[in-house]
């Protein structure tokens, strides 16, 4: 390379201790070349202090959720590969077919986001034309039109943003039919909210917006929840750079995250555990589905959709007993009507004879992680069954409809240890089998090697 060509060359150096810029004239080329890896290190190492702040201000729980929200698409159902927020403040133009309550409640939620302490705001204009953002009440044609995007026949609602190297420019929100207000209101917050940025669904929190599983009927929000509030504090912290790649977001928060890449932390898990290798035999027999762990989330009611005389103390005494040996999940007896996933056990009383015959249906979803949303169970038995009977056998199917799906096969098997195991919160949703299984040899080499030692 020719010495002149370096000459009158600008170098930008950057004070990352004390957030400021200095630009300074450099004439000498040894300068520059002999610099210039430091400024690298320097800007890397810190990204990855800020990162570590992050950490500090947010539990594992609410980075995790952060992760399968921002970093999944819904509609596409995919993972999406790139970080999108706002660069600008959001001007809202409502359009199509709507009422003076409709402006009501979007003027409602817009003064909500105004209150959080994020780095843009939302205004409402009266002019299309000067609108980065459209919220449309009508028809799903109409907004198809309006807007040049298809959208699900079943949707009450829609989000959707447009955005360049992960800066969102153009959002959309549609809002359809003739709905009752209480479903309105719903669908307007989960979409207006969704529509800045927190694309994904998930089924790891029912207090959320973004809740997979809602019955529109009776939920009801008259705020942002709380955790909805910290997943855009997170997404508008100066530390996420725009365009934060999937991979690069995994392996700053790879510590934290509960992902399958992640085979060291679930070694150590399946370690602590003490777990034998008929143990992971077992698991791999009943707790994979279409090639995909499956599990309920953290919090599972149990209803009783038909009642029989004795049917709500056999439920009682079947959860105490299983509460007392399994802490993986808060599994609780409910009558509430504004839940609509969970395990549902209808009790029929047929006959005079001691059988009992149980039939079970398991419903799981899709999100970044496929789920166990809901589980149906039908407990026939007659008069003559005793109350301890009925506690064994409604036992094993509600192990079934937990995530066992073949305990039938090897009930002798079956341990609480495994149940624990599988609702820890360091083995992750969604893990593949063909994952499952490497770990499992490697977790093989790791116990012959011990056993070599001894």
């Amino acid at each position: 390379m020719e010495q002149g060509k370096l000459k009158e060359r600008k170098l930008i150096i950057i004070n990352t201790n004390n957030l400021f810029t200095k630009i300074r004239e450099i004439n000498s080329p040894y300068f520059i070349l002999f610099f210039l890896p430091f400024f690298f290190i320097a800007c890397n190492s810190q990204s990855t202090s800020n990162f570590q702040e992050l950490k500090k201000r947010y539990n594992s729980e609410i980075l995790n959720y952060f992760y399968e929200t921002t970093y999944y698409q819904d509609g596409m159902h995919r993972k999406i590969e790139y970080l999108s927020k706002w660069d600008r403040n959001i001007n809202l133009h409502i359009a199509g077919n709507y009422s003076k309550s409709d402006i009501s409640l979007i003027k409602e939620i817009v003064g909500k986001i105004n209150t959080l302490e994020i780095s843009i705001k939302v205004n409402i204009t009266n002019i299309s034309k000067n609108s980065n953002c459209i919220v449309f009440f009508g028809t799903r044609e109409g907004f198809e039109k309006h807007s040049g995007y298809k959208v699900n026949d079943k949707a009450l609602g829609i989000a959707i943003t447009e955005s360049r190297r992960g800066r969102i420019h153009k959002g959309y929100v549609g809002v359809f039919g003739d709905l009752p207000l209480k479903i309105k209101r719903n669908v307007i917050y989960e979409e207006v909210v969704q529509v800045l940025g927190v694309q994904g669904d998930s089924f790891s929190f029912r207090n959320s917006l973004f809740y997979e599983v809602k019955n529109p009927k009776n939920f009801y929000f008259d705020d942002i929840p709380d955790i909805d509030k910290k997943i855009l504090e997170i997404l508008y912290d100066s530390i996420l750079p725009f365009g934060l790649k999937r991979n690069v977001f995994e392996k700053r928060f790879g510590d934290v995250l509960n992902i399958s890449s992640n085979e060291d932390k679930i070694i150590k898990t399946l370690v602590e555990y003490n777990l034998t290798m008929k143990d992971l035999d077992f698991i791999e027999l009943n707790c994979f589905d279409k090639g995909h762990f499956m599990r309920f989330s953290k919090d599972i009611p149990v209803f009783v959709k038909n009642n029989s005389e004795d049917s709500e103390e056999i439920l009682k005494r079947m959860i105490s007993k299983i509460r007392k040996q399994f802490e993986g999940a808060k599994i609780y007896y409910s009558d509430s009507p504004l839940i609509s996933d969970g395990i549902f056990i209808s009790f029929i009383k047929g006959g005079t004879n001691k059988k009992i015959e149980t039939e079970l249906k398991v419903y799981d979803g899709k999100a970044m992680y496929p789920k166990i949303w809901k589980s149906e169970i039908v407990f026939k038995y007659g008069e003559n069954c005793t109350v301890e009977n009925k506690i064994n056998s409604l036992e094993k199917v509600f192990l079934k409809s937990l995530g066992f799906f073949h305990f039938d096969e090897d009930p002798t098997a079956f341990n609480y240890k495994n149940l624990n195991l599988i609702y820890d919160e360091n083995i992750p949703d969604g893990l593949h089998i063909n994952d499952f299984k490497k770990i499992k040899e490697k977790y093989r080499n790791l116990l012959n090697e011990k056993n070599t030692k001894i």
